[in-house]
């Protein structure tokens, strides 16, 4: 037939990952330490996000996110402080409400 000597088929288009060098760590940790900043008052639900957020932001280290894993480590850092000193605030005040009453 005339006018599909030329005829290529359709390429396919190469599918790629959202995030292939894994700096949906580096946002996970940032996320994470935000979270963990906002919830220290539920202590131990914000020691688990923190911890979380640590974990994250050491693996998210090495991509090309360093900066937001960087952030998500210290915003991880300071919720955990933040949680434990306020966990032990709640225990030590609950000790000694039931040692005086």
């Amino acid at each position: 037939m005339r006018g599909y000597d030329d005829y290529e088929p359709p390429r396919r288009r190469r599918t790629r990952d959202l995030h292939p060098d894994g700096s949906g760590y580096a946002m996970t940790a940032m996320v994470l330490g935000i979270v963990s900043c906002v919830i220290f008052c539920l202590w131990p639900v914000g020691i688990l996000t923190s911890l979380g957020g640590l974990a994250c932001g050491a693996a998210g280290l090495r991509t090309r996110a360093r900066r937001a894993a960087v952030v998500g480590l210290v915003l991880s850092s300071v919720g955990l402080i933040f949680a434990i000193g306020f966990g032990v605030l709640m225990i030590v005040g609950f000790l000694q409400d039931a040692a005086a009453g």
